[in-house]
């Protein structure tokens, strides 16, 4: 975390959900406001997964997201980690609600980690 001011409990954090990862096989998407700092702790590429607000998806951008996420997941072990208060406080959330809820539908939910919820496909 060099030259980065981070609270030492984010720091715990991040390294929990670092840990976490690189025990699971297949792809990661981690659906939460963490997601740049843990996939710039693990040196891991950014996409356009990790920030799903809706001001950043365009016309209908939720619906090519699901649908991204959906084909990558028909190839491959897929864990995602949720925010649940994202969910839960939802008029204030900048996430996209639809695709929060189509994961929560559709996907098993495995395990929680420091307030992530886990959900997969396998």
């Amino acid at each position: 975390y060099k030259y980065k001011k981070i609270n030492k409990n984010v720091c715990k954090s991040i390294e929990t959900i670092k840990d976490y990862i690189e025990n699971q096989d297949g792809r990661i998407f981690i659906v939460d406001m963490s997601a740049y700092l843990v996939k710039l702790e693990s040196n891991q590429t950014i996409d356009k997964f990790d920030l799903l607000n809706d001001g950043n998806l365009g016309s209908y951008g939720e619906k090519k997201i699901i649908n991204e996420m959906d084909t990558i997941c028909k190839k491959q072990k897929c864990t995602y980690l949720l925010n649940p208060v994202e969910i839960e406080n939802e008029k204030y959330s900048q996430y996209n609600q639809d695709i929060y809820k189509y994961i929560v539908k559709n996907y098993k939910k495995t395990d929680s980690i420091i307030g992530l919820s886990v959900y997969t496909n396998y």
